[in-house]
């Protein structure tokens, strides 16, 4: 696992540490755990700074994947009891204290009044007289480790001390109490400022017998309902002649896709069982589709088929029998891993029963048996309830109705199963399907199909994306904000402020989308105000962009000194701007007024720009400044250059203004604005 990056890592570093949690993060949706099988351990002060190890033979040597720990007196028997959580089964275990050595104990809980109510950051102290040096002392806190909270209750073991000198407690405001003689094996209360300790009786604690876990039997077999179907992708498979055939079309009835192997017995005895209930699956409107996958050495796929239409002639089996075509059984294996936070590969067998309107509406992991098979095919006709109930392994009462799976799972992990195409395609048939799109096609689902457009160039059809999303939910913040920026970038300003405006509503201090509706100001020639956002941006944090925004305003302004100004802030925040600032150097090569005008800056600017972009406005640019600084020569040779430069791209325009510069040139005189 990488270190986490510090404030000014470069790139490859945070890749590193994203790599680290991802790879983390797929360990343990896979099932597998960060410390498994080490098991818990347990200290023993044995004073003098030295510790003894008795993790076994306190019974806490639990082989457990632990997390949390919190500790209370459970049982109001004077000891204290240990509650463990774990991030795998069990998850929670309750371990009662029974160690019955004869001593003593003293447990307080304080409130406060002028300070919080929990007394949080109080302090309370144990003193004897006969050992000044010996103080006991605890600290009331807020959390006592990772996601856990100890009790309230300050629990000090005394040993043979019978009483306590003096017990003193400071609140977190600073104010002292002190209470003398407080004899020992008692629970006490104290609120803040009062004089009195005041005794608490703790309830009859019930009896209680250890109980022995058994742990369940791994497995990947699993039955997988759907609380909401959804649609599959386009999916293929194909014929015993290699012709390709969709997944979900050319049906009537509920078909099952079955993934199985001439190799695997499973598989074959499933098939076998399926065969003897034919007729009653068929009634249930449940027609089977074979898919044969996972051969294994077999080079050539002519010997595969063959080898599985053996198979399934020898078996005498009435299904449909079709293949991989190399990319099905990886497809499925990322649907199914959509629907589960538990990334476990699919096994063979694996079915997947699909409705006549191309929803998946439940995913088969392991065998499946023909009585299961039958009462899921009577989901059609179940309501939302039922559909529940069945859903589930155990019973309960929910808080709320749990979501169930989207299209934007499956998008998410199409895309990092590194299926680009298949999920932009995905999208597209969920958005534009007219029966799938009223229920699938949400703000966030179209979010991100504009998000991978952007990614791929397609600026116009990631803005009808954004757009779609507006439609469903006008306000939505990402999608206004990448609509707002796009619009910006094809100089639509105006649309694109009313993007950024209702997205300021919310967030009138973002500095990013202060700056960006500056842009569109600008965009408009809004001058003023879109100076106002850009200092309004300055405000919030420095920017070299905003600065550089301002020089830009200041310069329609005409107001070339302050632009000028503003030009440099920017380049002294980002000096890479310098390969850019041709505005910059004009201004400070051709500027009548000698306050502002510095060739030396201007040439080395403009040498910087031409460096890496000789184009005719650069050029130009370099030309008046080598005038500026006296070299003639060079400024006759470089506008020339820039003369032919814009004559070739065809802007006679600006070819015929760099010519009246040049006759300047050569007769040894510089340009002014």
């Amino acid at each position: 696992m990488a270190q986490s990056p510090e404030e000014n890592a470069g790139t490859s570093d945070v890749i590193r540490y994203d790599l680290g949690w991802n790879a983390i993060n797929a360990m343990l949706r896979a099932g597998r755990s960060l410390s498994g099988h080490e098991r818990n351990c347990c200290f023993l002060n044995t004073h003098g700074g030295k510790f003894a190890n008795v993790s076994a033979a306190s019974g806490l040597d639990f082989p457990d994947d632990g997390r949390v720990l919190a500790l209370a007196d459970w049982d109001y028997d004077g000891d204290v009891d240990f509650w463990l959580a774990n991030r795998s089964g069990p998850q929670v275990r309750y371990l009662r204290n029974n160690h019955r050595a004869a001593s003593n104990r003293i447990s307080f809980e304080l409130e406060g009044v002028r300070c919080n109510r929990d007394a949080i950051g109080a302090r309370i102290s144990l003193h004897w007289a006969d050992s000044p040096d010996f103080v006991l002392s605890q600290t009331v806190r807020s959390s006592t480790g990772y996601l856990s909270q100890s009790s309230r209750w300050i629990h000090f073991g005394l040993g043979d001390r019978s009483s306590v000198d003096r017990v003193e407690v400071v609140w977190p405001g600073g104010e002292k109490q002190s209470f003398e003689n407080v004899a020992a094996n008692r629970w006490l209360r104290l609120s803040e400022g009062d004089d009195h300790l005041g005794e608490w009786q703790p309830p009859q604690f019930p009896a209680l017998s250890p109980s022995k876990f058994d742990a369940p039997s791994i497995t990947d077999k699993a039955r997988i309902v759907l609380l909401n179907p959804i649609p599959l992708p386009e999916l293929e498979y194909q014929t015993a002649e290699r012709k390709s055939e969709s997944v979900t079309s050319n049906t009537q009835k509920l078909r099952l896709v079955n993934l199985w192997a001439s190799w695997c017995n499973p598989c074959l005895r499933e098939l076998s069982e399926w065969k003897e209930h034919a007729d009653e699956l068929q009634n249930a409107g449940i027609e089977i589709v074979a898919v044969n996958t996972g051969e294994e050495n077999e080079q050539e796929s002519g010997k595969t088929i063959e080898k599985a239409i053996g198979v399934f002639r020898s078996l005498e089996l009435p299904f449909e029998l079709r293949f991989d075509d190399g990319q099905l059984a990886e497809r499925l294996d990322v649907i199914q891993r959509s629907l589960l936070s538990r990334q476990r590969p699919l096994p063979l067998p694996t079915s997947f029963l699909i409705d006549a309107d191309g929803l998946l509406r439940v995913v088969y992991k392991g065998p499946i048996e023909v009585e299961t098979l039958l009462q899921d095919a009577k989901l059609l006709a179940a309501d939302e309830s039922q559909t529940l109930e069945v859903a589930m392994p155990f019973t309960g009462k929910w808080l709320s109705r749990p979501t169930g799976s989207t299209p934007l799972q499956v998008t998410v992990k199409l895309i990092e199963g590194d299926y680009q195409d298949d999920a932009i395609a995905y999208i597209r048939r969920v958005v534009e399907e007219p029966k799938l799109s009223d229920q699938y096609a949400t703000a966030s689902l179209l979010n991100l199909l504009g998000g991978m457009l952007v990614d791929r160039g397609e600026y116009q059809k990631a803005a009808e994306a954004f757009a779609k999303s507006l439609q469903r939910e006008p306000t939505n913040r990402l999608a206004n904000t990448e609509l707002g920026t796009l619009l910006l970038g094809i100089n639509r300003g105006a649309a694109a402020e009313k993007n950024f405006r209702f997205v300021l509503r919310a967030t009138p201090d973002d500095p990013e989308l202060v700056y960006k509706l500056g842009v569109a100001l600008l965009q408009q020639n809004k001058l003023r105000e879109a100076g106002r956002q850009m200092q309004k941006v300055l405000k919030l944090r420095p920017d070299a962009m905003a600065h550089w925004q301002i020089g830009e305003i200041l310069v329609r302004m005409g107001r070339a000194k302050a632009a000028a100004a503003s030009y440099e802030s920017a380049i002294k925040l980002k000096p890479e701007l310098a390969r850019s600032a041709n505005n910059l150097a004009w201004i400070l090569a051709t500027s009548s007024d000698d306050q502002i005008r510095n060739p030396e800056r201007a040439l080395e600017l403009a040498e910087t720009i031409c460096e890496a972009k000789r184009e005719p406005n650069e050029l130009d640019t370099l030309a008046a400044a080598l005038a500026a600084s006296g070299d003639f020569d060079a400024a006759v040779h470089v506008a020339q250059e820039a003369v032919d430069a814009a004559a070739s791209n065809g802007d006679a325009t600006l070819s015929q203004q760099i010519a009246i510069r040049l006759k300047l040139y050569e007769q040894r005189k510089s340009y002014r604005e």
